[in-house]
Formats: structure tokens, C-alpha cells, sequence
């Protein structure tokens, strides 16, 4: 009796125990195929191997798992951890040569294999929380690419402003695929001023049935492959015209075939699709002019010949009505012009000169230039014209004088310095975007910012050439800024919880500031006192305003 109860005991526990372990499994397995409504889900790049915060494009693959370096140029990575949160800035490089990049940049990573299961039939989303420049005809183009080992297709997003936002790509690879590659490609070549920041990427797999989210606004589906319908391909059948008859029996003896064949009920043959008819085309008859005689013998010789003919072979067979004549004219021998040896040079026509750059209208001076969406084409912006007041706005007919204007701010007052946004010159030659002043006149290049977490950009000078104003995001934010040449620190003089202010330009007079921001919900013009003191708006368009310039 015992005995049996501890066999009862230890089956109880046996099931108990596989219960609670098939339980374990089962939980175990519903975990590692499902985090939150996704299926899969992926970190890139999952950690930081590197022992500094700053790699460069070598060290990548190993200090940034699984992100694997395609192609590239020179580039510096720098991991930036901050109360908000964690990033990377990514830079090119310049080489010894102080070249510009000449090469794109594409980090990606790549399911193969068995990995690959998991995500095929899936709606996979690459989700990217960044921003960066990178000018036209480059960009910074986020994908999501498949490829049955044959063709490639993607879907894709483009990354170019210098706010931060939020952009998805996203793409069902069919069951075919046979390798899927999730990345980014940066072409820095177009300005050696290009940057990018990202925070950690994240890539998820749904199920179709539970996908609820969006693709971005600029997300490009795959193109579609059409196959052509093959054309078919006929045997032509010539189908020749019966010739006339050449006399009346003739046209009789055909009639009286017809007539039989139709007695006697055969159908006609039916016209085949791919007949053509070929019609039967006259030879040209050639008539040469009979030559003038060139003299008096030679006109009895050829009278005589002539007579000749006609008593032995009979009257000349006349012209058919229906022939073609064409009539032989001599071909006249061109008469050669001999090349002269020389040339006078009174004799030479002058070379065109180009035609000199247009001078800027005068009445442009004090005016406020700036771009807008006024016709509702951004990729195609008008250039607008107002006075500092607001009034009189009009449309420039081309963007020359608003390039020129905005050229001439960069340029110091006496012409021999020219302010710029470059990268700092460490030892490896890369770094952070710096404001420099190059000065022609004593062939110098030397930063005059000094930014240890953000980039500047945008400088101009003031009318006196003593300070800088320009765009930096040290503070987190893109803010206006200013320096004074040769003195540090900058001073910030725009402080907001907005995304951006951007574009300085100075008044005539140096006492203001113009500037784009968006801090009102749409781009518009700003004016503040050059100490940053009294910001207000100046313009209140319902269409956007941006990128001013306030000509001197």
C-alpha cells in the first residue's frame, strides 16, 4: 500500500513537473518569435565594441555589429551618449592629400540563409529617427532591398534635413527572395561639408494581418517588372498584281476562266492577314540630251548616221505615255579653289568675347531676397523680393542676383576674407564642421569656432567685418549664433524649443538680424537686434518663407 502511494506521488510530480517545463518552452518560444506586435525585431548597430568614442570607417564592422561597411570613403564615427539619449555622427574624411570624398558610403546589414525564414512574407520596417546634409546630386538614402538572386528591387526613403524627424521605409519581400539587405547610402562627394546623425536603427518583421503602421511620406515601392507580350513574327505572302494583258484575246481568255471557275463553285481564297501587295514599279527611262556638235562636220556626220538608221532599222520606238523619263544632265566638275598659305592678320575676324556678367540692379540694394514655395513646387522654389517692411513682394524672373547676394554675405567687407563652413583640421584630418575665414591676401586658412558637440554652418559677415553670424547645433537645437573674429566664445542669441532657426543675414546697417525659423508651425522670416534682443516675425505668408538674404 505504501508503495503504490509513493508511485502515485511520483507520477504526480512527473506531470507536474513536465507540465511546468513544456510550460517554460512554450513561453521561451512565444518570446523569441514575438516582441510586441512584431515577429522580429533587430537593434543596428546592437552594441559598441570599439574602446573610444570616435572609430573610423575600418573599424566599423567590428565595432558596430552586424553593420558591415559595402563601399566607402574615409569617414569618422562618433558615439555621442546624452540625457536624451544615445546617437552616432558620422563624417567623411579627408585624406592626406586634403582631397574631397570621392566615393558614396553604404553601411548595411544582410539576412542570408537561415536567418532569412523569419522575414520573408513578412511587412519588415526600417524605422530611422536622424537627420543630416547632404546637397543634391547626392543625399542620404535609407533602403530595404531583396533579391531572388537574379533582380533586385528596394524600397527606399531619402534623409536630407537638418532637423530631426522620423521616416520609415517599408517593404514585404516575397517568399522567393533569397537575400534581404536593410542599410543606408551616403554620397558626400557633392561638399565636403556633409554630415549625418542617427540614433539606433531599428528594423521590425510583422505579420501582414497585424501590420498597423505607415510608410513615410517619400517611401518609394518597388518598381514593378512587366514582361512585354511577345509581337508575333509572320511569313509574309507577296501577292503580285496580275500584269495587263497584252491584247484583246488575251483579256478574253482570262474572262472565260473566271467564269468557269465560278460555274463551277469554287470559292475564292480568302485574303490572309499577313498579305502584302507587291506593286509593280516602272524602270526609270533615261533620256541622255544628244551633244551640240562642235562643228560644222560633225552636224553633217551625225544627219548622215541618222538618215542611216531610219532606212535600216525603221522609225526609233516612241516614249510610253506611262514611263517615267528622267533626263541626264551633265554633272558640272566643281572648279577648285586653291588654299591660300597665309592669312593676313587684318584679314582674320575677331574672336567673340563672352558676354560680361550682368551688373546687379541697383534697385535690388536694401532689399530682402529670400525662397519660397509661392507656385507649391518645393523641389522647385520661386525667389521672391520684398522690402525690409514687408511690402511691395515680387518674383525674381531667375535665381542669379539671390545667388550673388547670398555669395557676397560669405565675403567679408574688404574683399580679402571669406568666411566658410569646413571640417576642423585634427591630426588624422577629420572632425567636427567648423566656422573658418580663408584671407586671400595672405594665402591663410584658420577656424574661428571651436564647437566641441555640434556642427556650425551658414556664416555671413557683418557690414563692419568684425563679427560672424552663422547656425550651429552645440546647444541640441540649430540656433543663430555670433562671434567676434578672433575672440571665443560665440555667443548664442536664439534659444527655442522649435527645431530650427536658420540663414542669418545682416541689415545694411549691422543693428539687425534676418533669419528663417519654423518656430511659428511653418517657415517664415524673422528679424532680431543683432545682440539678439527684440525677435519678432516679419513675414506671415500661407505659403513657406525660407533662406533670406538682405542685399548691402
Amino acid at each position: 500500500m505504501v508503495f503504490r502511494q509513493h508511485i502515485r506521488l511520483f507520477i504526480v510530480i512527473t506531470l507536474l513537473f513536465g507540465a511546468a517545463l513544456l510550460t517554460s518552452v512554450i513561453i521561451r518560444t512565444a518570446a523569441a518569435q514575438s516582441v510586441g506586435n512584431s515577429v522580429q525585431r533587430v537593434t543596428l548597430p546592437n552594441k559598441w565594441t570599439a574602446d573610444s568614442d570616435s572609430i573610423t570607417i575600418n573599424t566599423l564592422s567590428t565595432a558596430m555589429p552586424p553593420l558591415q561597411v559595402t563601399s566607402g570613403y574615409k569617414m569618422q564615427i562618433t558615439k555621442i551618449e546624452e540625457n536624451e539619449g544615445l546617437y552616432y555622427r558620422f563624417l567623411p574624411g579627408i585624406d592626406e592629400a586634403k582631397s574631397k570624398p570621392t566615393a558614396p558610403l553604404q553601411v548595411t546589414w544582410t539576412i542570408t540563409d537561415a536567418a532569412l525564414q523569419p522575414w520573408l512574407g513578412n511587412v519588415i520596417q526600417l524605422s530611422i529617427h536622424g537627420r543630416g546634409y547632404a546637397p543634391p546630386p547626392g543625399g542620404i538614402r535609407f533602403f530595404i532591398q531583396e533579391t531572388d538572386g537574379v533582380e533586385f528591387s528596394s524600397s527606399s526613403v531619402y534623409l536630407n534635413e537638418i532637423q530631426w524627424a522620423d521616416y520609415a521605409v517599408v517593404r514585404r519581400p516575397s517568399m522567393d527572395a533569397k537575400q534581404i539587405t536593410v542599410g543606408f547610402e551616403w554620397d558626400p562627394t557633392a561638399a565636403d561639408n556633409s554630415w549625418l546623425e542617427i540614433e539606433p536603427l531599428r528594423v521590425e518583421a510583422f505579420l501582414p494581418e497585424t501590420f498597423t503602421g505607415e510608410a513615410g511620406p517619400t517611401d518609394l515601392p518597388p518598381t514593378p517588372t512587366f514582361t512585354p507580350t511577345a509581337t508575333p513574327t509572320y511569313a509574309y505572302i507577296v501577292v503580285t498584281s496580275t500584269p495587263k494583258p497584252t491584247d484583246v484575246f488575251e483579256e478574253a481568255t482570262r474572262v472565260a476562266a473566271y467564269r468557269n471557275a465560278v460555274a463551277a463553285g469554287a470559292p475564292p481564297t480568302a485574303t490572309p492577314e499577313n498579305m502584302v501587295t507587291a506593286t509593280f514599279t516602272p524602270l526609270p527611262l533615261v533620256v541622255i540630251n544628244t551633244p551640240t556638235p562642235g562643228n560644222q562636220a560633225t552636224a553633217q556626220a551625225v544627219a548622215l548616221r541618222s538618215t542611216a538608221e531610219a532606212f535600216t532599222t525603221g522609225t526609233p520606238t516612241p516614249i510610253p505615255d506611262d514611263a517615267v523619263v528622267v533626263t541626264a544632265t551633265p554633272a558640272q566638275r566643281p572648279t577648285r579653289t586653291p588654299t591660300p598659305y597665309l592669312v593676313l592678320l587684318d584679314d582674320i575676324p575677331p574672336t567673340a568675347e563672352p558676354l560680361p556678367t550682368p551688373v546687379f540692379p541697383p534697385g535690388l540694394t536694401g532689399k530682402i531676397l529670400f525662397q519660397a514655395d509661392f507656385s507649391g513646387n518645393p523641389r522647385r522654389p520661386d525667389y521672391m523680393v520684398m522690402n525690409p517692411d514687408g511690402t511691395m513682394i515680387g518674383r525674381l524672373t531667375n535665381a542669379q542676383f539671390y545667388l550673388r547676394a547670398v555669395a557676397q554675405d560669405q565675403i567679408a567687407p574688404d574683399g580679402n576674407r571669406t568666411a566658410m563652413a569646413l571640417h576642423s583640421q585634427t591630426e588624422d584630418r577629420t572632425g567636427r564642421i567648423q566656422i573658418f575665414v580663408e584671407n586671400r591676401e595672405y594665402g591663410t586658412l584658420r577656424p574661428i569656432t571651436f564647437f566641441g558637440a555640434g556642427t556650425a554652418w551658414d556664416p555671413v559677415w557683418s557690414p563692419t567685418g568684425e563679427r560672424v553670424a552663422f547656425v550651429s547645433n552645440e546647444s541640441k537645437n540649430d540656433e543663430i549664433w555670433i562671434v567676434t573674429v578672433d575672440e571665443w566664445p560665440a555667443i548664442q542669441l536664439t534659444r527655442n524649443e522649435w527645431p530650427w532657426d536658420h540663414h542669418p543675414s545682416f541689415s545694411p546697417d549691422g543693428s539687425q538680424i534676418l533669419f528663417s525659423s519654423n518656430r511659428s508651425g511653418r517657415q517664415q522670416l524673422w528679424i532680431m537686434d543683432a545682440d539678439g534682443g527684440n525677435q519678432r516675425q516679419l513675414t506671415d505668408f500661407e505659403f513657406d518663407a525660407w533662406d533670406p538674404v538682405w542685399v548691402k
